[in-house]
């Protein structure tokens, strides 16, 4: 529902009539969660192992804070180096950032 009111808004705005300057900004935003999916999966739980185990209640505070991080710092890199690829710097940051800050997730059972 929030997707079909947000997707609503966007076409309302005319932002989308830019083709260009909207599918750079869905390469800020979608590799930063790609790249938090991937921490998680991967790292932390180690290819899903321990997933039944954790007992993350509400919201995932580190997850959120990695891709707001990445996504800053994938929008800067896209103004900064416009000739390198800024998707890699949000996947790779939102990573980095996730384990760094994940590691500190409890993973206890209930």
């Amino acid at each position: 529902m929030i997707g079909g009111v947000g997707g609503s808004l966007v076409a309302v705005s005319g932002f989308i009539s830019d083709l260009a300057a909207y599918m750079s900004f869905l390469g800020i935003l979608v590799p930063p969660v790609g790249g938090v999916i991937i921490a998680d999966y991967y790292l932390i739980c180690k290819g899903g192992k321990g997933y039944e185990a954790r007992n993350l209640n509400g919201v995932n505070w580190y997850a959120v804070a990695s891709f707001v991080i990445a996504s800053v710092l994938s929008y800067a890199s896209s103004k900064l180096f416009p000739n390198f690829p800024f998707q890699i710097v949000g996947i790779i940051s939102a990573a980095v950032f996730y384990v760094i800050l994940g590691r500190k997730v409890s993973f206890e059972t209930d």
